[in-house]
C-alpha cells in the first residue's frame, strides 16, 4: 500500500500537465485563428490605417521639398548652323537630352525650331543663365512648381497598399475555404493594381523633379532685332532670290499638273479614237451620195 501511494500521485501529476500543456496549446491555436480574422476584418481599412501611421513617420521629410521647374526660352540667332551644333554638343557631353524638336522653314526661306529639353534640376538656373551663348534671347520665363503634398499623398498611400499587400499574402497562406481564398485573391490582385499604378506616378514625379522641363523656340533671323518684332523684313536680294525660287517651284508644279492631266485623259483619248475610226469604217461602207445626184432625184419631170 505505501508502495501504490507515491505511484498513484504521480500518475495525477503527470495527467495534470498534459492537461495543461492541451489547454494552452489550445488557447494558441484559437488566438491564431482569431487573429486570422482580425486581419480580414481589417483589410479593406489597410490604407486607412497606414494613413494614420505614417503621418508622425514623414513629418521629418515635410521639410525636404519637392520642386518641379519649368522654363521657356525664345532664342533670335543669326548663326542658325553654330546654335544648333552648340545644343547638339551639350547632348552629347550630357548636359541636357532633347525629348521633341520640331524644324520648320518659312517663307523667306528662315528656320526655327521648337525643341523640348530635359536638363538636370541641379543645373537648372545655370543652364537658363547660359542660354544666351545660343543668340539673342528675346522672351524668358521659368515656374516653381510645389508638389512636395502631392508627392507625400502618393508615398503614403504605397505604404499603406503594401501593408495591406502583405497582410492579405498572409491571410492567403493562412486561407481553409475556396471562398476565403477567392475573395483574398480579388482583393490581392486590386491591391496590386493600384500599388503599381501609385508607383508610375511617384516614378514620374521623381523624374519631373530630378530633371527640369525647357521648352526652347530657335528663331534664324538675318539681323538681331531691337523693336517688338521678332524678324525683320529680308533685303531685296534675298526676296529676289526668294522669288526665282518660288518662280522655279511654281514651274515644276505646273509640270506635274500637266503630266498628270495628260495621264488622266489617256482613256478618254482612247476612246474617242474608237469611235472615230468606227465611224470613218461605217463611212467606207456607206459612203454619202453626191449632192448633184440628191438634186437630180428631187427635181420631177415636166408633163
Amino acid at each position: 500500500m505505501k508502495k501504490f501511494l507515491p505511484v498513484c500521485l504521480a500518475a495525477i501529476l503527470l495527467l495534470g500537465c498534459q492537461s495543461k500543456s492541451a489547454s494552452s496549446s489550445s488557447v494558441h491555436y484559437s488566438a491564431d485563428i482569431g487573429g486570422m480574422d482580425n486581419s480580414a476584418v481589417t483589410a479593406d481599412e489597410a490604407v486607412d490605417h497606414s494613413n494614420t501611421g505614417n503621418n508622425s513617420a514623414l513629418t521629418t521629410e515635410d521639410s525636404e521639398k519637392k520642386i518641379v521647374y519649368t522654363g521657356n526660352l525664345s532664342i533670335e540667332t543669326t548663326d542658325y548652323n553654330a546654335s544648333m551644333a552648340q545644343i547638339q554638343s551639350d547632348v552629347k557631353n550630357g548636359i541636357i537630352t532633347i525629348e521633341s524638336a520640331s524644324e520648320y522653314v518659312d517663307s523667306s526661306n528662315l528656320r526655327s525650331n521648337d525643341l523640348i529639353i530635359r536638363v538636370s534640376s541641379e543645373t537648372y538656373e545655370t543652364y537658363m543663365d547660359s542660354a544666351s551663348s545660343l543668340g539673342s534671347i528675346r522672351s524668358r520665363s521659368s515656374t516653381r512648381d510645389d508638389i512636395t503634398k502631392q508627392y507625400n499623398d502618393k508615398s503614403i498611400t504605397i505604404a499603406a497598399l503594401e501593408k495591406e499587400q502583405s497582410r492579405l499574402q498572409t491571410m492567403m497562406d493562412q486561407a481553409v475555404t475556396v471562398d476565403d481564398m477567392i475573395a483574398i485573391e480579388s482583393r490581392l490582385s486590386e491591391v496590386e493594381t493600384q500599388l503599381n499604378q501609385y508607383k508610375s506616378d511617384l516614378a514620374n514625379l521623381d523624374t519631373d523633379i530630378a530633371m527640369s522641363t525647357v521648352y526652347l523656340t530657335l528663331n534664324e533671323v538675318l539681323e538681331y532685332s531691337g523693336s517688338s518684332a521678332v524678324r525683320k523684313e529680308s533685303t531685296f536680294l534675298d526676296r529676289l532670290t526668294n522669288t526665282f525660287a518660288d518662280s522655279w517651284t511654281f514651274f515644276v508644279n505646273l509640270l506635274e499638273k500637266l503630266l498628270f492631266f495628260v495621264i488622266y485623259m489617256i482613256p478618254i483619248a482612247i476612246v474617242v479614237l474608237v469611235i472615230c475610226f468606227i465611224y470613218r469604217q461605217y463611212r467606207r461602207k456607206h459612203p454619202r451620195k453626191p449632192k448633184s445626184e440628191k438634186n437630180e432625184g428631187s427635181i420631177k419631170p415636166r408633163e
